[in-house]
């Protein structure tokens, strides 16, 4: 049902009630009711009341849909408040995952230069170890000499 036929309803509603009226004050100004004016009547009135009915069955239809149309409305705003909302939650989520992302590079740095690190002083524990045998075979060869003289 569209709005422009229940405009036209209401305007097909008012002309019924304008003949109604029209019938009326013809009847207060010619004081004689002939039974040509009392079929006239009756007709302009069956008119008028069957008007009315199909008016007041649209307008009811009319109310329907508008209620109809408000709940759809509603129903729309609440589902585009829910999707808002989880825009705001995905961006949210989004800061959160750049902020541990940016923590677990961090950490893949140190691990690296933990790894470097564990790597020298496994170099330096070669080198000490090198250096004590020199050491040792420096403190064996003079205690050597030593004993010659």
């Amino acid at each position: 049902m569209q709005l422009s036929k229940v405009e036209n309803e209401s305007i097909s509603v008012m002309n019924s009630a304008q003949k109604v009226k029209s019938a009326l004050k013809k009847l207060q100004k010619d004081r004689r009711f002939a039974s040509v004016h009392a079929t006239n009547l009756m007709d302009t009135k069956e008119t008028f009341l069957e008007c009315l009915n199909q008016f007041e069955s649209m307008n009811h239809s009319l109310r329907r849909m508008i209620r109809d149309q408000q709940l759809h409305q509603s129903s729309l705003g609440q589902t585009k408040e829910q999707c808002q909302h989880l825009q705001r939650k995905l961006i949210q989520i989004e800061g959160t995952n750049g902020l541990l992302k940016d923590q677990l590079q961090e950490q893949e740095r140190m691990l690296n230069h933990s790894q470097h690190l564990h790597d020298e002083i496994g170099v330096k524990e070669g080198e000490i170890q090198t250096l004590q045998i020199r050491l040792e075979v420096s403190f064996v060869m003079s205690i050597c000499e030593i004993r010659k003289v």
